[in-house]
């Protein structure tokens, strides 16, 4: 996390916001070669990988940069009807066209129904449809689509905190997330709401319920039903804090964390944009780097554990931090067009990894220069479905979404303006996007 100070030298990229794409696309590379690496890894010694995680690196720094943009976007329209009808139409288009593709690859064989998914089919549909799967304890049909869920609950957060006219409190968030989650640690529950999977069905209706609830409030005309809404936005912290260890992987402290990190990324935007002074955000920024680094080196008894998430959240500070500090530099191409892309690239690299493994079972076993060409015919192959669905879907889908806030807006009255806009001046005026940036941007991220 950075707490340079802002200049106000006008950005030369073709967007003032390119170097989030930068980012974004550096990300997703990260996570697709981590999955990939099987497949033909780099001459890279396998020791290194004890001290690198890609996925884990590459999801951080997910986290950072839609902590930085997302509140931006909410701020932008200083209306939640607005924000949530265009998070769903962002979100579930790709979504659902990614989850059926790979069903349909489990119908002709290519990879194994989850066997929790058979048993509980309506837990799962339940917990996809919320995209809360991966704090529910529910086996995502692609196994990446947790980190969905820790989006979807910083949706809630924020959005909550939005309506209380609370959220330019980033820095304290963050700051006070990441020591309460190094303060109670493993003493946290871990699964309270699903009981180790013995009410998980219950504990599925219920968040499923508070899911509906919420956003149907959010949509509202009514302030007082808003509010409402953001009382069950803010609760929704509450799945991380009890129920986020019910994943082997991962600890409810963990999950703590992770949502400190993204606040972090909100800090650093408050702190561009004068919302937050310079010493606090940065003491802000500091406290979150050394208690989340901390408790994973006091929480966790795994020396390997131990040096992967630590290293897991020092390296996407340290690209984040360089991100900011380079924003105003001409971006290379490629990165930004990968983040444009990288939310159908994250979305379907583990279905189309699923297809090359179907159809090249020995591939692993094949001599070098063959698995280079299936691997490069993989990428293309991801790029060109991403890219389809990118411009199919995920653009289509947003246009869709404008529609429909202008036609609730036109049949429910005009949803009320519940905090007020994001003042015109700021300590870094060229890093004031312009409206349809800053939606474009918000548009791209997961």
């Amino acid at each position: 996390m950075t707490a340079a100070l802002p200049d106000a030298a006008a950005p030369r990229t073709r967007g003032r916001l390119s170097w989030l794409d930068a980012l974004r696309g550096l990300a997703a590379l990260t996570v697709v070669y981590f999955h990939m690496r099987p497949l033909v890894g780099l001459p890279i010694p396998s020791r290194v990988w004890e001290y690198l995680e890609l996925g884990k690196i590459g999801v951080v720094l997910f986290f950072l940069i839609s902590g930085y943009i997302i509140p931006m976007s909410l701020e932008r329209h200083g209306n939640l009807r607005r924000f949530w009808v265009s998070r769903m139409f962002r979100l579930y288009p790709a979504f659902l066209v990614a989850a059926a593709l790979m069903l349909l690859l489990m119908a002709f064989g290519a990879a194994a129904f989850p066997r929790q998914l058979e048993l509980q089919s309506a837990n799962g549909v339940l917990a996809h449809a919320t995209m809360l799967q991966g704090l529910l304890g529910v086996s995502s049909v692609v196994p990446v689509y947790w980190t969905l869920s820790y989006e979807m609950i910083f949706y809630f957060v924020v959005a909550g905190l939005f309506a209380f006219g609370l959220h330019r409190h980033s820095a304290w968030y963050a700051a006070g997330l990441a020591v309460f989650a190094l303060l109670t640690g493993p003493a946290l529950p871990q699964s309270l709401l699903t009981g180790g999977g013995v009410h998980r069905t219950e504990a599925v209706i219920a968040v499923t319920a508070v899911f509906v609830a919420a956003i149907a409030c959010f949509l509202a005309r009514s302030r007082r039903v808003v509010i409402v809404g953001a009382v069950l936005g803010v609760a929704m912290i509450a799945i991380v804090a009890v129920n986020g260890g019910e994943s082997a992987s991962r600890a409810s402290w963990q999950s703590l964390a992770l949502l400190a990190i993204m606040f972090a990324g909100t800090t650093v935007h408050r702190m561009q944009h004068g919302q937050t002074r310079l010493l606090p955000g940065a003491a802000a920024l500091v406290v979150v780097l050394v208690a989340t680094t901390a408790g994973a080196w006091w929480h966790l008894d795994d020396r390997v554990d131990r040096q992967l998430w630590v290293i897991a959240i020092l390296v996407p500070a340290v690209l984040f931090a360089g991100g900011f500090l380079l924003r105003n530099r001409q971006m290379p191409w490629l990165l930004r067009k990968f983040g444009e892309l990288s939310y159908s690239f994250y979305l379907l690299h583990l279905v189309v990894l699923t297809a090359v493994r179907w159809a090249f079972p020995d591939i692993n076993h094949a001599a070098a220069p063959v698995r280079l060409v299936v691997l490069a015919g993989l990428l293309v192959a991801l790029y060109v479905l991403s890219e389809l669905v990118y411009r199919l879907v995920e653009m289509p889908a947003q246009t869709v979404g404008r529609r429909v806030a202008q036609r609730l807006d036109a049949g429910l009255g005009r949803a009320p303006v519940v905090a007020a806009p994001e003042p015109a001046t700021v300590a870094d005026p060229a890093a004031l996007p312009a409206t349809r940036e800053t939606e474009a941007q918000a548009a791209r991220t997961m």
